[in-house]
């Protein structure tokens, strides 16, 4: 596996130090990109700072298996969401968790001597990662201590933590509140106010995720073939096998199918697809500058632009050509 030194000195001096309202970071990490695409791929990365809050998203397709490896220090506070792809991660004191497709976790990482995060050959990863100032978790603990204290008491005592031993999937809501996140700089000065409260809808839907886990678990073998199901529809997008036919597949009745999948996923299969299309159709909008509108709707399962430029529209707040002409 090829390995590269991201953390030390890049990492450090990108968010350890400088995250928080300094645009001259984004020159730093350029360089990093730069490296990164000539040995390993593409890697794209957008920054926005927003008072207490940074935002970054990350876009990158593997073409060889990639370690980055360093240490870091100081502390680091980052709700980190794998929108798509597989990578894991470890350090000196935290055993390796991986995000999976379509799954959260929050670290807290605080005099780091060694990480490493590993991401497979062949792979499309898109990551969003939500750093967060100390004061914003404290304030959070403060104003709300039945709910927070607990949650992040490790925080308050400078100890290195995920939250999760495994990540836990991503609500089609959270998805919406990250669309939101993600266009708050068209806001203005209003934006950090945004972001912050959005930050908040955000540690609420966690809670109410784990809560609705406890009361809704299911057994192990249906489990499985919902994951199953959710990967049918995710690589036959575009043409996906109707209700009948996914259940057939199973070997489960669709009744069955739905309850087991919205326990699981807390949407419908059809809300899903709907969520993964849309996904899609930005990351085309975003990497491939040569296809207009009609080609994006048809390679995401649209037969009229008219109805993709619409569903478009109620999931990022922009048609697609306002999102585009934006780069």
């Amino acid at each position: 596996m090829n390995s590269y030194n991201l953390f030390n000195y890049e990492l450090e001096q990108i968010i350890e130090g400088n995250y928080f309202g300094n645009s001259g970071v984004d020159h730093e990490y350029n360089k990093v990109r730069r490296t990164i695409s000539e040995t390993f791929g593409t890697f794209q990365y957008c920054v926005s700072n927003y008072n207490k809050v940074c935002v970054s998203e990350n876009v990158f397709s593997i073409s060889e298996c990639m370690k980055l490896t360093g240490g870091i220090e100081g502390e680091v506070l980052c709700l980190t969401f794998m929108n798509q792809g597989r990578s894991s991660f470890k350090s000196s004191t935290v055993d390796k968790r991986y995000l999976n497709n379509n799954t959260y976790n929050f670290f807290y990482l605080n005099d780091e001597k060694s990480c490493e995060t590993e991401c497979g050959k062949l792979q499309h990863n898109h990551l969003t990662e939500i750093y967060i100032d100390r004061s914003f978790i404290i304030d959070l603990t403060e104003k709300h201590p039945d709910i927070f204290e607990q949650m992040f008491a490790k925080v308050d005592r400078h100890e290195s933590f995920a939250l999760f031993e495994d990540g836990r999937s991503i609500l089609w809501q959270m998805h919406d509140v990250l669309a939101q996140i993600k266009n708050a700089n068209l806001l203005g000065n209003i934006a950090p106010l945004m972001v912050e409260a959005k930050l908040l809808e955000l540690f609420s839907m966690m809670l109410i995720n784990e809560r609705h886990s406890a009361k809704n678990k299911i057994n192990a073998a249906l489990r499985d073939k919902m994951h199953e199901a959710k990967y049918i529809i995710e690589k036959q997008y575009s043409t996906p096998p109707s209700l009948y036919e996914l259940s057939r597949h199973l070997g489960i009745s669709v009744t069955a199918m739905k309850d087991g999948f919205k326990k699981v996923f807390d949407t419908t299969l059809y809300g899903h697809l709907h969520d993964y299309r849309m996904k899609k159709a930005e990351n085309l909008l975003i990497t491939n500058s040569d296809l207009n509108i009609f080609d994006v709707a048809m390679k995401v399962g649209y037969e009229h632009q008219a109805n993709f430029s619409a569903a478009f529209k109620r999931k990022f707040g922009v048609t697609p050509r306002e999102f585009k002409k934006r780069g």
